[in-house]
């Protein structure tokens, strides 16, 4: 076992770990919080979920002008900077978010947290690529997602047990990390941005780096991924926002049961990602992103006829399995489609991806959770990713000319 370990430890470069460590320290704390932030909304200031979905959507809308601002300076000035910068913001965020006396600065601190602290994501993705050789990306997400859910183990069942005794310390220790990853990047962590093409951006005026952005939108393959990676993923993120509230308000579970079983997911992922990402390497990048759309859909689907914890246990584990195959297939596409150059600014963008389905998932899910049978949500779901795995499949033919892109093994 230590010998597995020890070789897979020599695979990646050491500022691959560095940047790895980071990730943990500052997700450990995100984790905490993140999966009970409905709750925490809907028990604190007493609103609907469709309210707590506005919140979500008004994060998303600001972050895309963070998202945009932070791909073309990652590009411009480097990754490092900006990684900091975006950890030093989500601390502020939380610390607001924490102190927020009405429901009405919650909307105002959502909408600067969500502006400032989005500016460091494409630098985070940006950095691995640029750590890494292209036949280690998928391996290296995959890793990413690895060290993730060892945090995401950790957060949820931990901050499971605190919510019941104060929401608040969640977001004061969630600040906490952040700053700690802040300060072990600035110590330790070295700029990862190719020197080439840092020489080739520094010289651009502001406006020619934003022009670049033309690039990637022009990018059809790019394009086309991140419109169907954004309708799965309007189900997929209801996992961390309608889920919690659905368990306790139709099942009446409490929240460390929903923690608990996100703590699980975890597990799973820390055992399962790496040797599941490894053995699919062979299959083309569209069939793989295909298979986890109606893994997800038979998941999300399920969730409209279980009501035993049993069922639950089965239906994460399903879910799990999905993830593991879409989210590090999906981040190697986009790697290798973003030229070096261009690489902040094709990570921001492919970032519509994630910022459109909080536009849109948590209204949606809110109002069917308010307002009508809670089981819809789940039936069109399903329906929602059938038609996102079809679409992938579609694409096949796209990706066919390049088995790099295609995400085959060399």
């Amino acid at each position: 076992m230590l010998t597995k370990l020890r070789a897979t430890f020599e695979e990646y470069p050491r500022q691959f770990w560095l940047l790895m460590t980071a990730v943990f320290i500052d997700m450990t704390g995100g984790f905490l919080i993140f999966p009970f932030f409905s709750l925490y909304f809907t028990e604190k200031f007493g609103v609907g979920l469709t309210q707590v979905g506005l919140i979500y959507a008004i994060w998303s809308i600001t972050g895309l002008l963070g998202n945009a601002v932070g791909g073309a300076l990652t590009d411009r000035t480097g990754r490092k900077g900006m990684v900091i910068y975006g950890l030093v913001l989500s601390a502020l965020t939380s610390l607001a978010l924490a102190l927020a006396p009405t429901f009405f600065w919650v909307y105002f601190a959502t909408a600067i947290g969500g502006t400032f602290s989005s500016v460091s994501q494409p630098a985070h993705q940006a950095m691995v690529a640029d750590i890494l050789p292209k036949e280690q990306y998928s391996d290296g997400y995959g890793m990413l997602r690895v060290i993730a859910n060892v945090a995401f183990a950790i957060g949820p069942a931990i901050g499971g047990l605190l919510a019941s005794v104060s929401f608040t310390l969640l977001f004061f220790l969630d600040a906490v990390s952040s700053i700690l990853a802040a300060l072990f990047i600035a110590r330790y962590l070295k700029e990862t941005q190719p020197s080439e093409s840092s020489d080739k951006v520094k010289n651009q005026s502001v406006r020619e780096v934003f022009r670049g952005y033309l690039e990637p939108l022009k990018d059809f393959k790019l394009i086309a991924v991140i419109v169907l990676s954004a309708l799965v993923g309007i189900v997929y993120f209801q996992w961390y926002f309608a889920v919690p509230v659905f368990m306790r308000d139709v099942h009446q579970f409490a929240p460390s049961v929903y923690g608990g079983l996100m703590s699980f997911a975890g597990v799973l992922v820390i055992i399962f990602q790496l040797p599941l990402t490894r053995k699919l390497k062979p299959i083309a990048a569209m069939n793989l992103m295909a298979i986890s759309g109606l893994i997800f859909a038979i998941g999300f689907g399920l969730f409209s006829i279980i009501s035993a914890i049993s069922l639950f246990v089965l239906v994460f584990s399903i879910i799990t399995f999905g993830e593991m195959i879409f989210f590090p297939t999906r981040e190697a596409v986009v790697a290798k489609l973003a030229p070096e150059d261009l690489r902040g600014r094709y990570m921001a963008v492919a970032g519509l991806a994630f910022s459109l389905p909080n536009i849109v998932g948590p209204t949606m899910a809110g109002y069917l959770l308010d307002r009508q049978d809670p089981n819809l949500l789940w039936v069109l779901g399903a329906a929602i990713c059938i038609f996102g795995a079809l679409g992938f499949l579609a694409l096949r033919n796209q990706f066919a000319d390049n088995a790099e892109d295609a995400g085959s093994q060399e």
